[in-house]
C-alpha cells in the first residue's frame, strides 16, 4: 500500500513538474559548452572570444566593465563553432564577459581580459613555451606554474612555439584546450604550426586543417592565411612563421616576400620571430631515421640571413624537447620545447649555443623599455636560466611622442620636432588644431588626438597620440565705452560695423603706430559676435615700471565688455602673465584716446575693471569724458592713435573723408562712412593730451 501511494505521489509530482516546465522556459539541456571560451586576435580595441558547443545553437555573449555590469551583448549564430569579435574597446582596459544561451541562462563563468597596450607603452611581458605534450603529469605541472604566474603577477600574452597538440593534428580538445582551460579564457596565446599540428601526422604530414579550424589567428598577409602572421603589442613586434616545408619559405615564395616586407617595416624597438623547427639544435639525434639532426638547414640558409640583415632581436623555437640558448651575429636563438613532451638530450655541438638544459620548462619574457629579460622556469619552479639584452632604440617608422599636456595659450609647435630621431619623416599630420605640420593649441580644450600617417609601402603606418590641452591663460576683464559710439537712449554702443559686415576677421593693429604682431583672428565674420562694436587692443603693464608685459587683441562689445576671439564674451585671454599678480591695464582703439587703469589690477580678475563709472578710473588727469550722468567714455578723435590730439589727427581725418562702407580709422563714430559728423566729435577734444607712459 505504501509503495502504491509513493507511485501515486510521484506521478502527481511528475505531472506538476511537466506543467511548470511548460509554463517556465527551462534551459535546453543540449545547449552546453564543450570547449571553454578562449581569446584570440587581441588588439588595443578588440578581441575575439571563441568557444565550442555540443550542439548547433545560437548563443549570446555579454560583456562590460564589471562582472555585474555586462551591459553589452553580441549574438553568435547557430553553430557548434563560435567566434565573436568584440570591438570598440579602450586600450589596456579590463573587461568582463560571459556566455548565455538563447533563454538567458549563463553557460560560462564571468571571465575577464585586458585589451592590448598601445604602442606608446614601452613595457610588456609574455609567456613562451612549446611542445605541450600529451596531457601527462609534466604538461600539467608546467600548466600549473603558468597559471600561478598568471594569478600572482599576470602577463600580457603568450606564444606557443608549435606542436600545440603532440598527437596527429586533431587532438586539440584533450591535449590543449582542456589542459589550459583555466588560462585561455583570460589570456591570448598565439601558436605556431608545428610538425605534429599537421593533419594526420606522421603519415599524411600535409595541411594543418584542424589547427586552422580551431584557432583564429591574424590574417595580415597578402595570402590571407593564418599559417603565418604578425602582431604588435606595446613596443614589441612578433612575427610567426610556418616552416614545416622548405618550399613554403623559399626565396621568392609568398611567405618569404611577406617576411621581408614585415622586417623592413620596423615600427617597434623589439622584433621577435618565432616558429617551430629551430635553425640550430644540439639536443636531438634522429640518426636512427636518416641522419644527425642539428636544426633546419633550410632555415639557416634562407631565413637566418634575413634575420641578420634586419637586426631581429630574438628567434624563439620548439621542436627540440628541452631548453637551449645561444647568440649568433647579434641575435638570440632560444629553443623552448619543454612544455610537456618527452625530453631530448645533447647530441650535437653548435659552438654558439651556450646554455643547454633538457628539462620541462616555460619562459617569462619581460620587456622594460630598452631592456629585455628572459627567465627560464623549470618544472620545480626553479630558475634555470636568466639573461638580459639591452639596446638602443631601433629604426621606428611612425614613432612620435607628445608632451602629456600643453597650455591652450602655447605658441604653435612644429609636430615634426616630436618625431623619434630614427622615425621616417615625410608623413602626414592630422587632427584638430593641425595645419601644415603645425599644431596650434589656442582655443582648444580637453584631449586632442593627433595622427601621423606614413603611407609609404610596405611600411604603411598610422600612429595616434593624445595630448591634453590645459587652460593656462589668464583672463583679463575690463569695461570701456567709446564717446562717439555710445547711445544714451539704449545705454549701449551701436554695432553698425558688425551689422554691415565691415569688421575685418583679423586684428587690425599690425601697422603703425601699434605694430602689434598677434595672430588673433576668426575664420569667418559670422564667428564675430553680433554685439561686437570694433576690435580693441588690451595691454598688461608692470605694476612698478609700467613696462609693457603682454598685449592681446579682442572685440569690444556694445555693453562695454571686452571679448576674446575664441568666442568667450567675458574677458580676454592672456598667454604669459603670472596669476595673482598686479598689472596696469591699457585699452586702445583705432580712433579714441587710449586709457590706462588708475590702479593696478590683480589678474585674473573676477570682476571687470570698469572705466565707465568715474573719470578717476583712468590714470592721469581728465583722460575720459562724461557722456551722461555718471557714465564715462574714452575721448573721440585720436585718428592717428598716438595718444594726443593734434593737427595730425585732422590730416588723418581729411585723407579718408567722404569714404563710404569702409573700415577706416577716420570713422570715429563707426557708422561705416566718414563725414563731418566724425570731425565734430574730434573738434571739442583738440588740445587734449594722453598720459606720457602710453603715448606713442
Amino acid at each position: 500500500m505504501k509503495n502504491k501511494n509513493l507511485k501515486k505521489y510521484f506521478s502527481l509530482f511528475f505531472a506538476l513538474l511537466c506543467f511548470v516546465q511548460g509554463m517556465i522556459a527551462l534551459p535546453d539541456a543540449s545547449a552546453q559548452i564543450s570547449r571553454q571560451p578562449y581569446l584570440q586576435k587581441l588588439t588595443t580595441s578588440s578581441v575575439l572570444v571563441a568557444w565550442r558547443s555540443s550542439s548547433s545553437q545560437a548563443f549570446e555573449l555579454r560583456y562590460g566593465s564589471t562582472p555585474n555590469m555586462l551591459t553589452n551583448s553580441l549574438t553568435s549564430p547557430a553553430s557548434t563553432e563560435h567566434g565573436v569579435d568584440i570591438v570598440g574597446l579602450a586600450a589596456y582596459t579590463q573587461y568582463f564577459y560571459q556566455i548565455f544561451d538563447a533563454n538567458g541562462n549563463a553557460l560560462s563563468e564571468a571571465e575577464h581580459f585586458y585589451t592590448a597596450k598601445p604602442d606608446t607603452e614601452k613595457d610588456a611581458n609574455m609567456l613562451v613555451f612549446g611542445d605541450c605534450g600529451v596531457a601527462n603529469n609534466n604538461q600539467y605541472a608546467i600548466r600549473d606554474l603558468m597559471l600561478n604566474e598568471a594569478n600572482n603577477n599576470g602577463f600580457d600574452f603568450g606564444i606557443v612555439c608549435g606542436d600545440v597538440s603532440q598527437g596527429n593534428g586533431t587532438e586539440y580538445d584533450n591535449l590543449y584546450f582542456s589542459v589550459y582551460q583555466d588560462i585561455l579564457p583570460n589570456y591570448c596565446f598565439y601558436p605556431a604550426i608545428g610538425n605534429h599540428d599537421l593533419y594526420g601526422y606522421p603519415f599524411d604530414n600535409g595541411t594543418a586543417q584542424q589547427f586552422l579550424a580551431d584557432f583564429y589567428q591574424p590574417t595580415n598577409n597578402p595570402a590571407g592565411t593564418e599559417e603565418y602572421y604578425s602582431f604588435e603589442y606595446a613596443n614589441v613586434k612578433a612575427i610567426c612563421l610556418h616552416v614545416n616545408f622548405e618550399e613554403d619559405y623559399a626565396i621568392g615564395s609568398a611567405q618569404y616576400e611577406w617576411l621581408v616586407a614585415e622586417l623592413e617595416c620596423r615600427t617597434t624597438d623589439w622584433v621577435f620571430v618565432y616558429f617551430h623547427q629551430p635553425p640550430y639544435a644540439n639536443g636531438w639525434d634522429i640518426s636512427w631515421f636518416f641522419n644527425q639532426y642539428d636544426g633546419e638547414d633550410g632555415v639557416r640558409n634562407t631565413l637566418v640571413p634575413l634575420f641578420e640583415q634586419y637586426n631581429v632581436d630574438f628567434v624563439f623555437n620548439g621542436h627540440m624537447h628541452g631548453y637551449e640558448r645561444g647568440q649568433k651575429n647579434g641575435i638570440y636563438y632560444v629553443t623552448s620545447g619543454g612544455g610537456g613532451g618527452n625530453l631530448d638530450s645533447k647530441k650535437n655541438n653548435w659552438s654558439h649555443i651556450s646554455v643547454e638544459n633538457y628539462i620541462h620548462h616555460y619562459l617569462i619574457v619581460d620587456v622594460t623599455g630598452s631592456t629585455l629579460e628572459v627567465t627560464a622556469i623549470d618544472v620545480n619552479n626553479n630558475i634555470v636560466d636568466n639573461f638580459t639584452k639591452t639596446k638602443e632604440p631601433s629604426a621606428l617608422v611612425a614613432a612620435f611622442e607628445l608632451p602629456a599636456n600643453i597650455c591652450d595659450t602655447a605658441d604653435p609647435v612644429n609636430l615634426n620636432d616630436f618625431l623619434h630621431p630614427n622615425a621616417t619623416s615625410g608623413g602626414t599630420w592630422s587632427g584638430e588644431g593641425v595645419a601644415n605640420d603645425m599644431f596650434t593649441p589656442d582655443a582648444l580644450t580637453g584631449e586632442i588626438a593627433i595622427t601621423y600617417d606614413l603611407g609609404n609601402e610596405p611600411c604603411s603606418k598610422t600612429a595616434v597620440r593624445t595630448i591634453t590641452i590645459e587652460n593656462c591663460s589668464i583672463t583679463v576683464k575690463a569695461k570701456v565705452f567709446l564717446e562717439a559710439v555710445y547711445n544714451a537712449e539704449t545705454n549701449e554702443m551701436h554695432t553698425d560695423l558688425r551689422t554691415n559686415d565691415l569688421l575685418p576677421i583679423s586684428q587690425p593693429f599690425n601697422r603703425s603706430p601699434w605694430l602689434y604682431e598677434g595672430n588673433e583672428d576668426v575664420n569667418d565674420i559670422s564667428e564675430i559676435s553680433a554685439d561686437a562694436v570694433d576690435w580693441v587692443l588690451v595691454e598688461a603693464r608692470n605694476a612698478t615700471t609700467a613696462e609693457l608685459i603682454e598685449t592681446r587683441a579682442g572685440f569690444l562689445l556694445k555693453d562695454g565688455r571686452i571679448a576674446d576671439v575664441n568666442g568667450s564674451t567675458d574677458g580676454i585671454n592672456f598667454r604669459t602673465l603670472t596669476a595673482n599678480t598686479p598689472y596696469y591695464l591699457v585699452i586702445r582703439t583705432r580712433n579714441h584716446l587710449a586709457t590706462a587703469s588708475a590702479t593696478t589690477v590683480s589678474l585674473p580678475n573676477a570682476t571687470a575693471y570698469d572705466f565707465t563709472t568715474a573719470v578717476t578710473q583712468a590714470y592721469g588727469s581728465n583722460q575720459m569724458t562724461e557722456i551722461e550722468a555718471d557714465v564715462f567714455a574714452q575721448l573721440a578723435g585720436d585718428f592717428d592713435s598716438n595718444g594726443m590730439f593734434t593737427y595730425a589727427d585732422f590730416n588723418a581725418y581729411i585723407s579718408e573723408a567722404s569714404a563710404i562702407n569702409e573700415y577706416l580709422d577716420g570713422d570715429v563714430n563707426m557708422d561705416g562712412q566718414i563725414s563731418v559728423e566724425d570731425f565734430n566729435w574730434y573738434l571739442p577734444n583738440v588740445s587734449r593730451q594722453g598720459i606720457d607712459v602710453i603715448r606713442y
